[in-house]
Order: C-alpha cells, then structure tokens, then sequence
C-alpha cells in the first residue's frame, strides 16, 4: 500500500522554526556511508549521490537543534560537510507552486493536531484535511518518492555577479527563457550558502527514460543564464540513496503557542504573562470548536468575553457569550432527539410522533433548552432506554443552571445562585462539559 503525505506549506515549517538546507558531504567511505543510510539511519532527510563537486547532496527541513544533531551524524558516518545552502524563499517546493499564507489559519490547530495530520495523515479526519488545504497549510500530496524512476538535477545560479537584478527578476527571467521548465520543476528555492557559490537552486525531476531530455533542458538553463549570470553549478543525482517528502516535526514552546494565539486574539497582548497562558490554555482545550460551523461563533464570543473580564473584572460579555450558546445547543439536541426518533421509528420518528410519545405540550420548534432537557429524561422513562447518557443530561443540566442565573437574576425562585458567584474556572469548566456531550454526538448534529 502506497503512503500518502502532506505536503506543509513552508510557512508552516518556519512558523515551527524549521528550515530548509541542503548540504554538499564529502563521502569517506562508500560502503559505510551508504550501510548507514539504508540501513541506521531513520530521519526523514532525502539523500542522493551525485555527479559534481560534491559526493553526496542531503535535503534536510528541520529546527535548529534537530539539524546539529543530522548535520553531526551525517558527518560521524558518512563524510565531511563542504557546503550548505539555506533556503530563505521557496517558489515551488515537491512541484507545486507556493501559494500566499495567512499565519492567523494555523491558530485553528494546535501542534499536537498537526504532529497527528503528519504522522498519520491517510486516517486524519476528512473535514480536518479540507480545512488544513482550504487554509493553504497544506499544499498539496504526494507519495514518498523512493524508489521512483526519475532522474534528479540540482541546479545553482549565482546571481550576485548582477546586482541589479533582484533574486525574483532573474527567477522570472529564466522562466521565459526556458519555458519548457514548468514540466520538469520539483523545487525553486531562493537562499544563500557556503561551498556552493549560488543563491538560486533549481531542483528538476526527470523520468528516467528522459534523460537526453535533462540533458537538454540544463544545457537550454545554462545557454540561458551565460546571458544573466554566467557563473552556475550542476549536480546530477547518479542514484537516489534515499528521499523523503518533507515532514513538519512541530515542536513548539509555550512562547510560540502564545504568540500563535495573539495573532488570533490580538487584544491578549496588553495582558500580564499568567493571563496569557490561561487563555492560550483555554484556546488550545477549544481548538476544535474555534472552526467548527455550530460553535465557532459562541466559542470566539467566551474567548473575547475571557480576555474582557481578565482586563476590566467586566461580566457583562460573559454573559452574552453564555446567551450566545443557547440557540446552537438547541439545534443540536432536537438534532440528536429527531435522529433517536429515526432510529426507532424508523420514517414515522418525525417531530410531531416525538411531541406525542413524549406528551410534550408544543412542538419542538418552541421547545427551550429546559424543555430538551426535560424531553430526554421523558424519552427513558417512556421510552425505556436513554438517547442521552445520564453524565450528559448532568453537564447539560449544569449549563442550564448557569445559563438560567442571567435569565432569571431577578428571581432568585428561579436560579440555584447567582452568576457574579460562578467564577471564571467554573464557568469554563460547564461549557467543557457541554463541548464533551457534543464531541460525542458530534456525527449525528
């Protein structure tokens, strides 16, 4: 079975604080080197012998501690490093265009998630997926391409011999003058680097029963470039030792998850360090419910409504926030009640069948969240089985308590206590509890 892979927008690798370098290595001994790699050595790095002034050219997208660590692996079993190129721009990455991105989108998944999407992308959910292309976060698919009939070329450009240009320009320039590149394009980088004397790296990728036709493009890239910048080094990879698809390895620190987060809430800034933290908490506990359709709105309105009340002791957005999840609530339970319905009753489980079984006294359109509330406990005592477990009825139960202290402050007869004596934790804690009984019945609504 072929695995699939994400292809990460590059922002997503920088936003992570990872990069892309590719590293020349002079190889001690070949065997060795190439028992190491095969066999030892598990990163996922592409490795590929080359034809040039180097032995061995290695990809490699990782955080600045993770690329010490291959970088001196690399050269304890394979050879001395002679050059490294640090990519500072990528135009096309795996042969797709690299399209705008929004730093504000990756707020709506927490790195955890992502490690899931990349570790285990072909079983990672399906609206999850769509969201992560829809957002540009992912780019694109592909199949680790081990083992693939094609023929790699590296190209580097130095551009520095006309300053005039800007890197974009001579990038531009050599897309006109050899057109026919765009069907062999795998990676256009823009960078700098030691021992390889370039700032513009081509990468082509050729069918290896093509090969006269590599032969003529670069011949084209260099006839080309003799009128743009004459200086240009060429590896061929003579054999693909090992390639990989570049994965995100998503380690992230508090400050970064902090700073992901005020990009999203911007008005967090003017807090104090310990607010932060409890609101980045809050927001990575909500993620999923930041972007879903039915809590999204609500669930931005109580993060703001935190951010308020951290500021100024102000209740008042709280409150709207809790009156902001009542009519979603609703939706949802008469959705699960009609879908037990259905179940039972098969096209007879309607709405008006569930108002008599239950002897409900209007019809569900009408029905107030206690009234749901009500309906369920009806549905087990008539009915003789639950459509909501005991412990859900319980949180629900609980929000409706909280939500009947703003709606009947004036009337103690009517609230168990007052809202100004739930504090903040509780609060979060009973909507928690209500995003649980909906995460369970999250198929049905």
């Amino acid at each position: 079975m072929t695995t699939i892979w994400p292809i990460w927008h590059p922002d997503v690798h920088s936003e992570f604080g990872e990069t892309l370098r590719f590293l020349g290595i002079e190889v001690k001994a070949y065997p060795k080197a190439l028992e190491f790699i095969r066999s030892k050595f598990s990163e996922r790095v592409s490795i590929y012998e080359v034809f040039g002034d180097k032995d061995i050219l290695v990809r490699v997208y990782a955080p600045q501690n993770e690329y010490r660590r291959i970088r001196d692996m690399l050269e304890t079993n394979i050879g001395s490093l002679t050059g490294e190129f640090i990519v500072e721009k990528v135009l096309t990455i795996w042969g797709h265009q690299v399209p705008e991105f929004r730093g504000k989108d990756l707020a709506a998944f927490d790195a955890s998630e992502l490690q899931t999407a990349a570790q285990e992308w072909q079983n990672f959910s399906e609206p999850r997926k769509e969201l992560l292309k829809e957002k540009h976060l992912v780019i694109g698919e592909s199949y680790d391409p081990e083992g693939r009939e094609t023929i790699r070329s590296f190209i580097l450009i130095a551009s520095k011999l006309n300053r005039m240009d800007s890197l974009d320009d001579i990038v531009q320039q050599i897309q006109v003058k050899v057109p026919q590149i765009r069907d062999y394009l795998s990676g256009l980088y823009l960078g700098k680097g030691t021992g390889f004397g370039g700032d513009i790296l081509i990468e082509l990728g050729v069918p290896n029963d093509s090969f006269e036709d590599i032969i003529e493009l670069i011949r084209s890239l260099h006839e080309a470039l003799v009128l743009i910048h004459p200086s240009t080094k060429t590896y061929i990879a003579g054999d693909i030792t090992r390639e990989r698809i570049d994965q995100c390895w998503f380690i992230e620190t508090m400050e970064q998850t902090v700073q992901r987060w005020m990009s999203r809430f911007p008005s967090m800034r003017s807090l104090p360090l310990y607010d932060k933290i409890y609101i980045t908490d809050l927001c990575q506990r909500w993620n999923k419910w930041l972007v879903l359709s039915l809590t999204k709105a609500f669930s931005h309105t109580f993060i703001e409504a935190t951010i308020e009340e951290k500021k100024n002791g102000h209740k008042e957005k709280l409150k709207n926030a809790v009156r902001a999840m009542e009519n979603p609530l609703e939706k949802f339970l008469k959705a699960i009640l009609i879908a037990k319905a259905e179940e039972k009753w098969g096209k007879e489980g309607n709405e008006e069948r569930i108002q008599k079984q239950l002897a409900m006294d209007r019809p569900l359109a009408r029905w107030s969240l206690g009234q749901f509330l009500e309906a369920f406990r009806r549905w087990k005592d008539r009915i003789d089985e639950d459509a909501l477990p005991a412990m859900s009825i319980k949180r629900l139960q609980e929000f409706l308590e909280l939500r009947n202290s703003i709606a009947h402050a004036e009337n103690r007869a009517e609230t168990k206590r007052p809202f100004d004596d739930y504090s903040l934790e509780y609060i979060h804690a009973i909507v928690d509890g209500v995003f649980q009984v909906m995460e369970r019945f999250d198929d049905v609504a």
